[in-house]
C-alpha cells in the first residue's frame, strides 16, 4: 500500500474516533440536562477596562498584561505553611498581572 494512502487512512480513522468520542460526550451531557452554569457578564468593569487600556499603552510593547489571575497561578505556597496561606493563594484574584514578553 502506498505510504500516503496509509497515512490518509490512519488520519481518517483517528478523525472518526474523535468524532465518536465527542458524540458520546455530547449525548451524555444532553441526558444530564443543562449544565449548572451561567455567563457572568463582562470580565472587567468599565473602570477596569479603562485602566487596562492605560496599562497596555504604557507597557504593551515590552510586556504582556493578563487580567483576573489567581495568585496561586503565579506563586506556590511553601510546604509546611499554614492552611490560611494556602487558602489566600487559592482565593485571591489579582486584577492585573504584568509579564515580561519572551525574548
Amino acid at each position: 500500500m502506498d505510504q500516503h494512502l496509509a497515512q490518509l487512512i490512519f488520519f481518517v480513522v483517528i478523525a472518526l474516533v474523535i468524532v465518536a468520542i465527542l458524540g458520546a460526550i455530547a449525548g451524555f451531557l444532553q441526558r444530564r440536562g443543562p449544565l449548572p452554569y451561567e455567563r457572568v457578564g463582562e470580565l472587567f468593569s468599565a473602570a477596569e477596562r479603562s485602566f487596562l487600556g492605560v496599562l497596555e499603552q504604557v507597557f504593551g510593547k515590552e510586556y504582556r498584561i493578563l487580567g483576573k489571575v489567581r495568585l496561586s497561578d503565579i506563586i506556590r505556597v511553601r510546604k509546611g505553611l499554614s492552611g490560611k496561606a494556602w487558602a489566600i493563594a487559592n482565593t485571591w484574584i489579582l486584577r492585573f498581572v504584568i509579564l515580561e514578553r519572551s525574548k
